[in-house]
């Protein structure tokens, strides 16, 4: 059996020169073309939230559960199923293929956000809770002087109930943050990786997957974009929802600029790159999916739906039906790309 490093029994080949030079403008004008998409879809939520002045609307609403259902299919369709194929390839040694590690390493990052996240819930829960007990203990302490007595200061320190109880479907800023945060890494990663593979694509091929990624990107980010939107945010954060929405969108035509630079250097087919994909896309898919399951369904439609607790089980039936329409149109650009 041939070792890890072993590239010719995997068919591991360097891209042929020829074809370097032969489709270099198309492949140039490729990080452009899905340049536009990727910031179309991820800035038009937020440009159509600032426009109204912050209130919502019914359109935003669809695109909204449109692109969650755009992220739940990019991480069951765009990376656990080709996690699989990667890591089951017959090139690989018998212990990697032999086990599924396309199902054990999403289920590790899937319990490592969880973990994350609820210390990140119980640290701002806490904080919360001192803050409460401060203003109440300024609210009760007063001073109180009678005619030839000394003063009678009165003091509660006891701890008042909270009204609000920290994981409660209202977060705070930190929470949606913390929430965000891991969701743009998991959308970025997988971008990054993208624009690699296009880069590494053959002509022959390049012009279809090319144009079901722009599209794929487009609706990305849209997902993204919404996330962003609908997070309220301080005036004196009103700048980062643009920075993140900009950091996707130059993700993945950054990375296929340097994958074009490096493409020459690169052997592909090795086992070492196909382990690389593999993983790489078990670890973003992980990601993906515990952002959908956990905060775009378990937050999005089961607390909220866009309109808090007092949501209709009617407008929740119609966001599971959005978010199934946006995840049914990347399954279908999942035949292609």
């Amino acid at each position: 059996m041939d070792g890890p490093g072993d590239i010719t029994g995997c068919g591991g080949s360097k891209v042929d020169p020829a074809i370097l030079t032969k489709d270099s403008s198309l492949r140039i004008g490729a990080v452009f073309g899905i340049l536009t998409p990727s910031v179309l879809g991820v800035m038009l939520p937020l440009l159509f939230r600032a426009l109204r002045g912050g209130r919502t609307h019914w359109l935003f609403f669809i695109t909204k559960f449109l692109g969650f259902g755009v992220i739940t299919g990019t991480a069951f369709i765009h990376l656990l199923a080709p996690a699989a194929e990667a890591l089951s390839n017959e090139c690989l040694p018998d212990s990697i293929k032999g086990y599924p590690f396309a199902c054990a390493i999403p289920m590790i990052m899937v319990f490592f956000f969880l973990t994350i996240e609820t210390i990140m819930k119980e640290m701002t829960g806490r904080a919360r809770r001192k803050q409460r007990l401060g203003s109440a203990t300024s609210l009760f302490k007063s001073s109180t002087k009678y005619p030839g007595s000394q003063s009678i200061v009165v003091e509660l320190d006891t701890p008042q109930p909270a009204i609000e109880e920290v994981g409660s479907p209202k977060d705070t800023l930190a929470t949606q943050l913390s929430a965000l945060a891991i969701l743009e890494f998991g959308v970025v990663f997988h971008s990054i990786f993208i624009g690699l593979v296009l880069a590494m694509t053959p002509p022959q091929e390049f012009k279809i997957l090319f144009g079901v990624l722009a599209v794929h990107q487009g609706l990305e980010g849209l997902g993204l974009g919404t996330r962003l939107a609908e997070v309220d945010w301080p005036s004196r954060k009103s700048k980062t929802p643009y920075a993140l929405a900009l950091a996707f969108a130059l993700s993945t035509p950054v990375a296929l600029a340097v994958g074009l630079g490096i493409r020459s250097k690169l052997v592909i087919d090795s086992q070492n790159m196909i382990l690389l994909t593999g993983i790489s896309d078990a670890i973003g898919g992980g990601i993906l999916l515990y952002t959908a399951l956990i905060e775009l369904m378990g937050h999005g439609i089961l607390y909220d739906a866009g309109n808090g607790n007092s949501t209709t089980l009617w407008r929740k039936l119609a966001a599971v039906g959005i978010m199934a329409v946006g995840a049914g149109v990347m399954a279908l650009l999942g035949k292609w790309a």
